[in-house]
């Protein structure tokens, strides 16, 4: 019987609620009416259109997911992302058969088109799921909608006891508001191993990103092979702290098939004219001719090729024809962004191009080096994009725009005719990590200085994981996550009637499957229960210790978050360590510095708490203040969901 229902019309408005009641009949003797509680699915992203009916299906050893011929893949990956936690592998039948109770039904029908070739529809009732899309990346998006639809710890890595898998009644209509929906990795300031790029591609999957965009060479390392030129391998062009390490293009090709059977293109960056001291330093011929120094006579790192050296061209095709060889994509992303003049305007060579081209200044001959990129790009079939400074000195003709510095850059473009990505700082530069999940839920790619045909031209929007501070992997996975969770619905989502607090409510309930999938995500700020409180006597210009009693928000084993939250005062302040204390003895601890005050750094402290008696707990914790002792504030403790 159906209890509910909620129409979610594509860009119109929506409303979800975290409740619904409703009346049922109940009793054993005769009849009543109650009121029964139903909890709405908490999917991210949010679909476009959700009934929810009364009743379940159960997954057990018994139930087969059955399938046509073009959802072959897709019910492969279905079978293997659910039998870790369930400890079996259901059975896999081809072909249809028309008993559908106890299936998993994945369909590809055409006649669906009106979704696109990423939209689908779920349906689950007591006898069966089914999930239909028009193209294979909607049947494979509805299969990540029913992983969410079933218990969190159905992303455990090991078999989970006692658990009922059972999955809510519910009918989905789904597909996306933007064509580019993107997350990129920096493994050009510091790299990261192959696993490690492969689960953030797990990652995006789950929450419907289509675009990978994978930054190769920058300031501290070129981290991709290019045959023949192996001097940029070489350890003497790394920058300062790069981790060692790079990707054959065998290894890249296999992250390449990685990301496409989840239906994620990868566009690789291959920064240019800037950018790109390992390049340099392994082959100088290729910098202008000019002594490198600062005012006080110290030798510099190398920065920007040699406009006027017709081997930077040579070189650069070189290496972009073998990435348009690996790189099957339509976009080369060739960087572009923060490149000085100056040597340009002192170096005969280019000073000699500009004169023969008739170029007035430095920009000028950057959109001359940017347009005879983008046409050997377009001789292998490729577009070129880059950040919104490939506007200075006049665009490539089809250039895309990736609007980095605000959102005027992707303006100007759109209104030009060009196709733009915004990634605008303020909103999705995921390395700041100060910009609340609140803050990048806010964001809207569409500017209203766009009319509705230039509007057009915002292909979508995507969030950078800069790694020009090293950070550890699970440092990146406390700045992306849970963020990318907001953008993955500022992307995916109708804008229509969006509301913080309902999408918060379905993030807390989303956490648990981050966790069980090994995600070192950020706790959200203001969560949990009030421990302590600081005031000046907690305070002092050099670190002192000071200790709280923790009567409340201990519940046995497990993570904990710590938040340290600035309320007023002239100081921000300050944490270098955070210990729980039992008996003299150091239960737990996290040894990072950070700061609450006016703005927040690294405030949020995660304690892995193990068994202990019941004897009196306390925080402690190495502080100070920046500005003198006028600082007041509250703590916070929170359970997190189990790492597995």
């Amino acid at each position: 019987m159906k209890i509910t229902s909620f129409n979610l019309p594509y860009m119109s408005a929506r409303s979800i609620f975290p409740k619904l009641c409703v009346a049922a009949l109940i009793g054993t003797i005769g009849w009543s009416l109650a009121a029964a509680e139903i909890v709405a699915p908490a999917i991210v992203p949010l679909p476009m259109k959700m009934e929810v009916a009364e009743g379940t299906f159960t997954l057990t050893s018994a139930t087969r997911v059955v399938f046509d011929e073009a959802s072959a893949e897709t019910a492969r990956q279905l079978v293997d992302s659910l039998k870790p936690a369930m400890g079996i592998a259901m059975e896999r039948v081809p072909g249809l058969p028309n008993d559908a109770k106890a299936t998993i039904r994945l369909t590809q029908d055409e006649g669906l088109k009106r979704l696109g070739k990423e939209g689908y529809q779920l349906s689950v009732t007591p006898d069966g799921i089914r999930i239909v899309g028009a193209a294979q990346a909607g049947v494979f998006y509805g299969v990540q909608t029913l992983r969410q639809l079933l218990p969190p710890r159905i992303f455990a890595t090991e078999p989970v006891k006692d658990v009922a898998w059972s999955v809510p009644c519910v009918t989905i209509e789904d597909m996306p508001r933007f064509a580019w929906r993107g997350l990129m990795l920096d493994s050009g300031h510091d790299f990261q191993q192959k696993a490690f790029v492969e689960r953030f591609i797990d990652l995006m999957a789950l929450h419907k990103f289509n675009i990978f965009h994978w930054h190769l060479t920058d300031l501290g390392t070129w981290s991709i092979e290019i045959k023949g030129r192996p001097k940029l391998l070489d350890a003497a062009t790394r920058g300062p702290g790069v981790k060692p390490g790079h990707y054959t293009q065998e290894e890249v090709r296999e992250v390449l098939r990685y990301a496409a059977a989840r239906h994620i293109t990868v566009v690789p960056e291959i920064d240019m004219p800037g950018h790109e001291p390992p390049a340099l330093l392994a082959y100088p011929e290729l910098d202008c001719p000019l002594p490198r120094a600062d005012k006080d006579g110290k030798v510099e790192r190398p920065w920007e090729f040699c406009l006027g050296n017709e081997k930077t061209y040579e070189f650069l095709e070189e290496v972009l024809g073998q990435v348009s060889e690996v790189f099957p994509g339509p976009y080369i992303h060739i960087g572009g962004d923060e490149c000085p003049k100056g040597r340009w305007l002192r170096c005969p060579l280019c000073q000699a191009r500009m004169t023969e081209q008739h170029l007035k200044n430095g920009e000028e001959l950057q959109s001359y080096f940017i347009r005879r990129i983008e046409k050997y790009l377009q001789s292998k079939g490729r577009r070129l994009i880059g950040w919104d400074e490939i506007l200075e000195g006049g665009l490539a003709p089809n250039a895309t725009v990736m609007s980095w510095r605000g959102m005027g850059g992707g303006i100007a473009a759109a209104k030009a005719g060009h196709d733009v990505v915004m990634a605008p700082t303020e909103w999705t530069y995921f390395d700041y990590p100060n910009t609340p999940v609140e803050k990048v839920y806010s964001f809207e790619p569409v500017p209203n200085e766009l009319s509705a045909g230039q509007g057009m031209h915002v292909l979508g929007a995507q969030a950078q994981m800069w790694t020009d501070t090293h950070p550890t992997e699970d440092q990146i996975d406390a700045l992306v996550y849970p963020r990318a969770v907001a953008l993955a619905e500022v992307v995916w989502s109708s804008p229509v009637n969006r509301n913080y607090h309902e999408f918060e409510d379905r993030l807390r309930a989303h956490l648990p499957r981050l966790a069980a999938l090994g995600v070192h995500y950020k706790p959200l700020v203001g969560a949990g229960r009030v421990i302590g409180h600081w005031s000046p006597a907690e305070t002092s210009d050099t670190p002192k210790v000071v200790d709280w009693k923790l009567d409340t928000g201990i519940k046995g084993a497990g993570r904990y978050a710590i938040t340290f939250q600035y309320e007023h005062g002239k100081s921000r302040y300050q944490i270098h360590a955070v210990e729980i204390i039992q008996e003299g003895k150091v239960l737990a601890s996290d040894k990072h510095f950070g700061w609450s005050g006016a703005s927040n750094q690294n405030h949020v402290y995660q304690l892995e708490l193990a068994q202990h008696s019941n004897a009196p707990l306390t925080l402690r914790a190495t502080v100070s203040t920046d500005w003198g002792p006028d600082s007041h504030g509250r703590i916070m403790i929170e359970k997190l969901a189990a790492l597995p």
